[in-house]
């Protein structure tokens, strides 16, 4: 059996395949009530949500294949992406998830408005990925920086 290149990469991938699928399938059954910007944008059509997904899951399968990054930096960075991205395409999956299961909940996120709906979905991508990526890269780079003033003993 041939062994994995990046075993941790490899299933981070698996992962977010499925994520993705699971989050484009709920999408088309709560149907008006997504509030993916793409979907409403488009005219409720799933079509740009396919492409851009299709783009990402093939970029982590890139990243996959990649055996070498310019810095430990650059590597950092895109394991904070895969894995922030991946665990926010799975929470967004399950509120969809848990909004199927729900009618109540289904006929209130119905109602709202375009700009409700995006505005709540910016609040999420932010909360849930753009502050914890920035955070999470300036601790690296923090740690990076200062790591030559330090001596670890056994690594």
């Amino acid at each position: 059996m041939k062994q994995l290149r990046n075993p941790i990469l490899f299933y981070i991938f698996c992962i977010a395949t499925i994520a993705n699928i699971w989050d484009l399938v709920t999408s088309i059954l709560i149907g008006t009530a997504e509030s993916n910007p793409l979907f409403i944008l488009f005219g409720n059509s799933i079509v740009p949500l396919i492409v851009i997904k299709i783009l990402i899951v093939s970029s982590f399968w890139w990243f996959y294949t990649i055996k070498v990054y310019k810095t430990n930096f650059t590597y950092y960075f895109v394991i904070s992406i895969m894995v922030l991205f991946t665990f926010l395409v799975l929470v967004a999956s399950s509120i969809n998830t848990y909004g199927l299961t729900q009618p109540e909940v289904m006929k209130v996120a119905v109602e709202f408005t375009m700009g409700e709906k995006v505005q709540q979905y910016s609040l999420f991508v932010g909360l849930g990925y753009v502050i914890p990526m920035l955070f999470n890269l300036l601790v690296f780079w923090v740690y990076d920086k200062s790591r030559k003033n330090i001596m670890v003993l056994k690594e």
